[in-house]
């Protein structure tokens, strides 16, 4: 499955917007080991293992899109259903700086699935 990360140039619900250039350059600067990163479902043990991340890109509109892999794990199979049920959304975790409502020097640091309800982009 493939997923937006973080949409470019979209107001989120924290007010801030992720300009192209700002997402290119947390694209370049991705940390290789978040490639195959396993993604986890509450404090990581095998088990609540629940989806592995590949094949990061930047889509023609300039959004960081990432390919999905839901694990075949018990956490994995919870997420399968609430994904099926559209109300899952995938997000980075990062650090960056504020110029406005601009996010600049943006560096992501990892990955997570998130209710769309708590999901600052909202229903995108």
């Amino acid at each position: 499955m493939k997923t937006t990360l973080i949409p470019a140039d979209v107001t989120n619900a924290n007010a801030h917007r992720y300009p192209p250039e700002s997402l290119k350059q947390a694209f370049v600067k991705l940390p290789k080991e978040l490639t195959g990163t396993i993604g986890y479902v509450d404090h990581p043990t095998p088990s609540q293992a629940a989806f592995k991340a590949t094949d990061f890109a930047l889509n023609e509109h300039g959004d960081l899109t990432v390919q999905i892999e839901i694990l075949d794990t018990p956490c994995g199979k919870e997420l399968q259903k609430l994904v099926e049920k559209g109300q899952v959304a995938f997000r980075t975790c990062g650090t960056g700086n504020l110029d406005g409502d601009k996010v600049v020097d943006f560096e992501i640091t990892a990955l997570a699935a998130l209710l769309k309800i708590d999901d600052a982009f909202g229903d995108l």
